[in-house]
C-alpha cells in the first residue's frame, strides 16, 4: 500500500480545508444579515415515502415494495425470478425497520388535495416531489403502456400547486425502480452487465423513453428538472447496506455499485440529452441532486487530511466528476485506487456527461471525522476510519451535524467545481 492512496506524488501537498483551522470550530453563531431576493425556501418529498395507494390504478411494481414485503402478488412487473410469490411475502433482510412498507404511506395519493391546502396555508411556494416510475409506466418499459390514470394524477397534482401559487420541481428517479426492470439473471436493471461483466446500459433506453413520456405530459409546466436524487443512496447503499433493492446477485461492493453508478450515470446524460434537443422549447432547466456529508480530518496530519479528502471525492466525486469537471470522467485520484474497478466511458459517453447539469444539487445531512486506517481500506476504499466524538446528534443513529461542516462541504463543491 502506498503511503497516500491515490496521490501518486504523496500526501504532503495536500491543504488542510479551509475556512476553519482544527480546534477552531465555531461554537456559536450570530445571525445577521439577508438571504437574497431570489433565494428560494421549499420542501422535498419522494413518491414512495408519501404516495401510498401501492397497488391502485394500475401502478406496477417497484422494488422497494418487493424489499419491504409488500404484497406483490398479481401486480405488473412482479413477476421477477426472487419476487413473492404467494402472500405472506418475506422482508427484505437488510431492511432496518421490519414491517414499515410504504403500501399507504402519508396517502397522498388520496389527500393530495388536502396536503397541497396545507402548503399553501403554511406559505409554501416552492415544492419538489418525484413521479413514481412504476406508476406512470407500470412494467418500466414505454412499449408495455404508460398507465393513464397515474398521469392524470400527476397532472391533477401540478395544476393544483400552480393554482395554489405553488412552482413545481419535478424528480424524475428517487430510487423506486419498477420491478420489471429488475429480474436477475435475464434483467439487470442499473446493475446490467454483459458477458464480459461490463456495463451495458440496457436500461437506458427505458429511462430516456420514460423521461420523453414525464417530458411531453408535464413540461409545459415543470421547469425544473432533476434525473435522480442521491444516486449513491440508491446504489452504494443498494448493495447489501439497507436500501433497495439489496439482494445476493448485486450485493458485491467490489464491483456492483460501480457498474450501476456506469449505468446510472450514462442513463443521465442520455435523459438531458433528450431534454436539450427536443425540449428546448419548454424553457426549462435539468440536473442532477448528488448527496454527501462533510469529512472533516481527525489531526493534521497529511495522511487524515488526504483519508478525509479520499471519503468526499469517492462518494461525491464519483457521481460529480463526469459531469461538473473537466474531463467527463472519474476523479482520477479513484481511478489510481480501484483500477479495473471503474469502468471506462467511451469518448461519446464522456462528451455527453461533461455538462449534462444546469445546476449543482446537493443533499447534506452532517459531519464526521475521518483519520486514515492503513489496515481497514471499506467498501469505498478512502481508508478512512469515520468518527463522530464531540459532535452534536440529531434523532437518527447516523446523524451528526455541525454548521461549518456545511460551510466546507459548499467550499470544496465551489472549488472543484469552479462554482457551479
Amino acid at each position: 500500500l502506498p503511503d497516500c492512496p491515490g496521490y501518486a506524488s504523496g500526501c504532503a501537498g495536500l491543504k488542510w480545508p479551509m475556512p476553519y483551522k482544527i480546534g477552531e470550530y465555531p461554537k456559536k453563531y450570530d445571525y445577521e444579515g439577508q438571504f437574497p431576493k431570489d433565494f428560494i425556501w421549499g420542501m422535498g418529498t419522494a413518491a414512495y415515502q408519501i404516495e401510498g395507494a401501492y397497488r391502485e390504478d394500475g401502478r406496477g411494481a417497484s422494488i422497494w415494495d418487493t424489499f419491504s414485503g409488500a404484497d406483490t402478488v398479481g401486480m405488473p412487473g412482479a413477476e421477477c425470478s426472487y419476487c413473492c410469490k404467494k402472500p405472506p411475502c418475506d422482508i427484505n433482510a437488510a431492511m432496518f425497520d421490519k414491517g414499515a412498507t410504504g403500501n399507504v404511506a402519508a396517502d397522498h395519493y388520496h389527500m393530495w388535495e388536502m396536503d397541497i391546502a396545507m402548503m399553501k396555508s403554511m406559505g409554501l411556494k416552492h415544492y419538489r416531489f418525484s413521479i413514481s416510475w412504476p406508476r406512470l409506466i407500470p412494467t418500466g418499459k414505454v412499449k408495455d403502456g404508460v398507465n393513464e390514470k397515474g398521469k392524470a394524477f400527476y397532472n391533477g397534482l401540478i395544476d393544483a400547486l400552480l393554482e395554489a401559487g405553488i412552482t413545481p420541481y419535478v424528480t424524475l428517479y428517487h430510487w423506486d425502480l419498477p420491478q420489471g426492470l429488475l429480474d436477475p439473471p435475464k434483467v439487470g436493471g442499473w446493475w446490467s452487465r454483459d458477458s464480459d461483466g461490463k456495463p451495458d446500459g440496457a436500461i437506458t433506453q427505458d429511462f430516456v423513453d420514460y423521461g420523453k413520456v414525464c417530458f411531453e405530459a408535464f413540461g409545459d409546466r415543470v421547469k425544473t428538472w432533476v434525473t435522480f436524487n442521491e444516486p449513491w443512496s440508491a446504489l452504494y447503499l443498494a448493495s447489501g447496506w439497507g436500501k433497495a433493492p439489496s439482494i445476493p446477485e448485486f450485493s458485491d461492493m467490489t464491483t456492483d455499485p460501480w457498474i450501476g453508478g456506469h449505468n446510472l450515470l450514462n442513463a443521465h446524460a442520455a435523459v438531458v440529452d433528450l431534454y436539450r434537443r427536443e425540449f428546448k422549447y419548454q424553457g426549462g432547466q435539468i440536473g442532477i441532486t448528488n448527496n454527501c456529508d462533510w469529512r472533516e480530518p481527525k489531526t493534521t496530519s497529511p495522511e487524515d487530511i488526504a483519508a478525509a479528502e479520499r471519503s468526499v471525492l469517492f462518494q461525491l466525486g464519483w457521481m460529480s466528476d463526469p459531469i461538473y469537471g473537466k474531463e467527463g470522467d472519474y476523479p482520477p485520484e479513484m481511478r489510481k485506487v480501484y483500477g479495473d474497478r471503474l469502468p471506462k466511458f467511451t469518448h461519446h459517453q464522456k462528451k455527453l456527461l461533461k455538462g449534462s447539469a444546469d445546476f449543482y444539487g446537493l443533499n447534506h445531512y452532517g459531519t464526521s471525522w475521518a483519520a486514515y486506517d492503513p489496515t481497514t481500506p471499506g467498501a469505498d476504499l478512502s481508508y478512512a476510519n469515520v468518527t463522530h466524538e464531540d459532535l452534536p446528534q440529531g434523532m437518527s443513529c447516523w446523524l451528526f451535524g455541525a454548521g461549518w461542516g456545511f460551510r466546507k462541504m459548499l467550499n470544496w463543491v465551489g472549488r472543484r467545481y469552479d462554482n457551479p
